[in-house]
């Protein structure tokens, strides 16, 4: 489940209430490089050493998407594994700095608040972390991971390039190595204290390097939201209305479902009727440019995002099929409703095995899964295959609400929180139960 936190109207993060353990980050001389040793077990050492050495190829080649992907398959591998964990937790401090820095939002927030208002957003997203999170935060873990957020986004040429552009590397550099030493030994008991270590750093990097001390508040605040668990973040505004999109079921875009490919942007679907559809775009293709970016010399996120506008705009893209052969288009943005079921048929007539596919849980799941029930039911169903492959989530009262329609009682999910109010018991009902035999690919 996903909680939501409305921080000044400006920024918008979501905490987990499913808490991961957090590594606690040590923010060393050189924060891109992490002892590999005390891997345990002999036999795996060596296996593990090449995991890490992978991983470390790809943060040289500044692939943090791969690298986050490799490390969370190392990671499920060698559950444990300190040094995995910590590399996983620097690319996803690296890859989260170089997305917010292409993301025109994100940009006016570090122009448009000065740093009282950054400071009183710290203060009010540490204050709710106290209030709600449903663990008891280590104020002195999230200092730190505040502080590597800002390191990590001083070797970041987006960060540099935008805020940094007339200060020389060396004094970059220097700045670098040295400013976790104001800060780590002051103590950290309380988010008062954090904050006024915030405004310290703030104003240090005013001072040394010329840095816009707004920015150096609001990687405080993503280092420390990114250091709770693997779900929780700083949303940006471009990603909070994306995040509405989904639950809603519509978004203004060309139609199109992709993954991150190398260096290009694969169509896993097409939604039938869309402008990509009617455009003739096919699963399977590739598109290599959004407008003035191409995909391999940009984040994918990146380049995706840049298909989103204003309805009825004109996008420009190139796109490739399978055997390499590139056309360019001009595809107008329309408002595109999101199918949260989706290829629903009888897959055996004979012995009536039913289909359907969730893509995702929206406000129109509960309702949409019912009429592919009855739709499937017409045909002759008798038992059902529900596929969530890829499924990325969603509302939890849709997932909830979906799980009913096959379960008579009991227990479907448990909530906990930090407070009794945030507590809550989701339980099975009879009725308008389907009573077939189900099978869930997962």
């Amino acid at each position: 489940m996903l909680r939501s936190f409305c921080v000044s109207g400006w920024i918008l993060f979501f905490a987990g209430w499913i808490s991961a353990n957090s590594t606690e980050l040590s923010v060393a001389q050189e924060p891109l490089r992490i002892d590999a040793a005390g891997f345990g077990d002999v036999t795996t050492q060596s296996e593990q050493q090449a995991i890490l050495n992978d991983g470390l190829a790809l943060e040289d080649r500044r692939k943090w998407s791969d690298a986050i992907a490799h490390y969370e398959d190392a990671g499920r591998k060698f559950p444990g594994n300190l040094a995995l964990s910590q590399r996983l937790l620097i690319c996803r401090l690296h890859h989260d700095v170089q997305r917010r820095y292409q993301d025109a939002s994100y940009l006016t927030a570090v122009e448009e608040l000065s740093l009282q208002q950054a400071l009183e957003l710290y203060a009010e997203v540490l204050a709710s972390l106290e209030t709600h999170y449903v663990e008891r935060v280590a104020w002195i873990t999230l200092l730190r991971h505040g502080m590597a957020s800002l390191e990590v986004a001083l070797t970041e040429p987006a960060f540099v390039n935008r805020l940094l552009a007339s200060t020389s590397a060396d004094s970059i550099e220097t700045f670098r190595q040295n400013v976790h030493h104001h800060v780590l030994g002051r103590g950290a008991s309380s988010r008062y204290d954090l904050r006024a270590a915030a405004s310290l750093v703030a104003g240090l990097s005013r001072q040394e390097i010329g840095l816009t001390p707004t920015a150096v508040v609001l990687e405080f605040i993503s280092g420390a939201v990114l250091s709770l668990d693997s779900y929780s973040r700083l949303l940006t505004g471009n990603q909070l209305d994306e995040t509405f999109s989904n639950i809603e079921g519509n978004f203004v875009g060309l139609g199109v479902e992709l993954k991150a490919a190398g260096d290009r942007l694969r169509i896993l679907s097409v939604i039938p009727g869309g402008p990509a559809d009617e455009a003739g775009l096919k699963s399977g293709e590739s598109i290599v440019r959004v407008e003035h970016a191409a995909t391999q010399d940009h984040n994918p996120d990146y380049v995706a995002d840049l298909l989103r506008g204003p309805e009825r705009s004109l996008v420009s893209i190139t796109v490739t099929s399978s055997s390499g052969e590139p056309r360019e288009l001009s595809v107008q943005r329309r408002r595109v409703e999101v199918p949260c079921v989706d290829n629903v048929h009888i897959v055996d007539a004979v012995t009536g095995v039913g289909y359907m596919r969730l893509t995702n849980f929206q406000k129109t799941t509960t309702r949409d899964v019912e009429r592919a029930l009855w739709d499937l039911h017409r045909q002759g169903m008798k038992s059902l295959i529900v596929d969530v492959r890829g499924n990325p989530g969603g509302l939890l009262t849709a997932a909830v609400e979906v799980a009913d329609r096959f379960l008579t009682n009991g227990r479907i999910v448990t909530t906990r929180g930090r407070n009794t109010r945030e507590n809550f018991d989701y339980t099975a009902h009879r009725t308008n139960t389907w009573s077939i035999p189900l099978a869930v690919l997962i």
